[in-house]
């Protein structure tokens, strides 16, 4: 179901968050019963994965893809954690050929993963020859499961990405904006609620000058809000930063169908 604004919608099946609440995910006789009561409402549907980075997680999290497509009709897509063995990442990517899918891609929300790990790994990944062709430009559709780093989002060729981060900015008082700073693309965050005018890591609305409010003003006004706004509630300042997360979503997608 694609809806009028041209979005579409991605069912996550929600493990990642089994694991880390300490709950019991669904069965994937449940599972598979809700993605086709409500399959009409999804373009992309991620299988019940198994975190991990082993070959034992890799193996479990394959067999229920192939349980859910294949037994079960689900027509979800392959997912293949960061670190588990390249071998998996070959068997999956057979599948995404097969049924001219997306690759889902986990195991990059370990809080103990360090950045620079995840910047090189990712640099060896999107380096492979079956994953981007000479110049750098995607073989195939990459969705990033956990990656809310937008210099990270921008600098591999990601076809789609989600995170809970962007969250996070809105909760703590501030809106975050898409802008070109000497012709490349550069954020501006700018802190709104009265709660955040000492936090000092970024600038305050009500103390930057009125040229500076009158550019914010702008930008916000593209998208009809104002900073009285962004200012009185966290669900405004949701909308302006779920637009520049979505904005960065929107290259990815700019540079496979270029590439394709």
């Amino acid at each position: 179901m694609i809806f009028d604004n041209g979005w579409e919608l991605f069912l996550d099946s929600g493990a990642f968050s089994f694991v880390d609440l300490k709950k019991t995910p669904p069965t994937l006789e449940q599972y598979a019963s809700f993605c086709h009561k409500h399959r009409d409402l999804f373009s992309v549907i991620a299988p019940l994965d198994v975190i991990g980075s082993t070959d034992a997680s890799a193996t479990d999290t394959f067999r229920n893809y192939k349980r859910l497509r294949y037994d079960l009709g689900v027509p979800v897509q392959p997912t293949y954690h960061l670190f588990e063995p390249d071998d998996w990442l070959l068997r999956n990517l057979e599948e995404v050929h097969r049924h001219d899918g997306i690759l889902l891609l986990g195991g990059m929300a370990d809080k103990t993963l360090s950045r620079k790990r995840l910047v090189a790994r990712l640099h060896q990944l999107f380096s492979r020859p079956d994953i981007t062709d000479d110049e750098g430009r995607p073989r195939v559709r990459i969705h990033g499961f956990g990656v809310g780093d937008e210099k990270i989002v921008m600098r591999f060729p990601f076809y789609s990405a989600d995170a809970q981060s962007w969250l996070t900015v809105g909760i703590n008082g501030g809106c975050k904006f898409r802008i070109n700073r000497h012709g490349r693309a550069d954020f501006q965050f700018v802190y709104f609620s009265p709660e955040s005018a000492e936090k000092g890591r970024h600038p305050h609305y009500s103390k930057i000058s009125d040229h500076a409010r009158g550019i914010v003003n702008t930008w916000l006004a593209e998208y009809g809000l104002t900073a009285e706004q962004v200012a009185a509630s966290y669900q405004y300042r949701d909308v302006q930063n779920a637009i520049t997360f979505q904005s960065i979503e929107d290259l990815g997608a700019e540079r496979y169908q270029r590439q394709t």
